[in-house]
């Protein structure tokens, strides 16, 4: 029961919206991940932190659900509970406070601005639209102060990320990516699809001046790691789901010129960090994560030099 629910999180989780969060410019820190618990009792679920040389592993959180957050100083995290409370805490997962409880829908993908003031997320949540007023699912984009105030929602979207020069990107439900200003103006299209198509794990470069992105086919069949130049319009991309890259999620390296992903293991062997470049080629295995643990969701937060 267990492994067929932890597979079923998986599933959603890859199928719908998820992000890594920001990564900053600075030096590599602590790395933090939401991971399950391989074992039938789920006893270690939570948010983990862990060296970036695969040291000094520590559960930090026990009751979260999705993504984790850091903020661009590394000193705070954001995570979601049960889905409707949004809650912050210190990087070592004390001094936890609830910043907002959402009445409607469920909430997930947290990311902080760089700031530190605001976290954007996505809330999925049920609409009445047409004459008839059928209900149908929807995602969309809102922004709340880290105090619980000034709640709104920007767009329609999900996986949306904050850039270290204040910009937002999201994606749209037929795989568009958009950038948008935190005042819900100056939507841009930044990329365009030839067919529909589910775009997740959005995540911009430390300097602010690419992405990179999951992107699907409608019915999962295929898979590829896409990066955007937001300057030039330009792009690189290479399969995922092979033996080389199985990407449970996909984020920006510290380094501007790597990407980080955590790889699926062979079997029921430990998932591993890696990086490789955005032309997919030059893997470097970092380390494997523990042993009987899943993860699912991670940032790489660093200390701004």
């Amino acid at each position: 029961m267990r492994f067929s629910l932890a597979c079923v999180v998986l599933a959603v989780l890859a199928a719908f919206p998820s992000a890594a969060g920001a990564t900053w410019p600075g030096k590599p820190g602590p790395i933090v991940y939401s991971a399950l618990d391989d074992d039938d009792e789920g006893a270690r679920d939570g948010i983990y932190a862990i060296g970036p040389d695969g040291s000094r592993n520590r559960r930090i959180a026990r009751r979260a659900t999705g993504d984790v957050a850091s903020s661009r100083d590394g000193k705070q995290i954001a995570f979601f509970r049960s889905g409707s409370e949004l809650w912050q805490a210190r990087s070592d997962g004390s001094r936890a406070r609830r910043v907002l409880r959402l009445q409607d829908g469920s909430g997930s993908d947290p990311a902080w601005s760089p700031s530190g003031r605001q976290l954007v997320f996505t809330l999925t949540v049920g609409r009445l639209v047409g004459d008839n007023e059928e209900v149908i699912e929807m995602q969309e984009v809102w922004v709340v102060r880290r105090g619980g105030g000034g709640l709104r929602m920007l767009h329609r979207g999900h996986a949306a990320t904050w850039s270290s020069r204040g910009l937002i990107a999201f994606a749209e439900e037929d795989g568009l990516v958009a950038t948008i200003r935190p005042n819900g103006r100056g939507r841009r299209v930044r990329v365009r699809q030839r067919r529909a198509a589910v775009v997740t794990e959005l995540d911009f470069s430390p300097n602010g001046r690419r992405l990179v992105y999951l992107q699907s086919t409608r019915r999962l069949t295929k898979s590829a790691i896409h990066t955007v130049n937001l300057r030039t319009g330009g792009h690189t991309s290479f399969r995922d789901s092979t033996r080389q890259v199985s990407a449970r999620d996909v984020a920006w390296a510290p380094s501007s010129d790597r990407l980080a992903y955590a790889h699926r293991g062979p079997g029921n062997g430990p998932s591993q960090l890696r990086t490789i470049r955005p032309n997919g080629t030059g893997i470097r295995t970092l380390f494997d994560f523990p042993s009987g643990l899943t993860p699912f969701g991670f940032a790489w937060p660093t200390r701004r030099p």
